[in-house]
């Protein structure tokens, strides 16, 4: 961790989140960690804070009704 609040996504399932447009997602604050090996995706994590219509937005993304 680099910045505090981060936030880990995980979908329900416990597979990892990919935001639909990853470019914006990572002008926004999102990091996608992949292994160095086989360039499979790992986790996502955002850095920062997010405000409330932010996070309704990600969780939203990730199927939460």
């Amino acid at each position: 961790m680099q910045v505090i609040p981060t936030q880990f996504c995980f979908l329900v399932d416990g597979s990892t989140y990919v935001p639909a447009d990853e470019e914006a997602a990572a002008r926004n604050g999102f990091i996608m960690y992949e292994l160095s090996a086989t360039g499979e995706h790992v986790y996502t994590v955002h850095q920062g804070g997010l405000d409330k219509a932010e996070l309704l937005a990600i969780l939203a993304e990730m199927g939460m009704k």
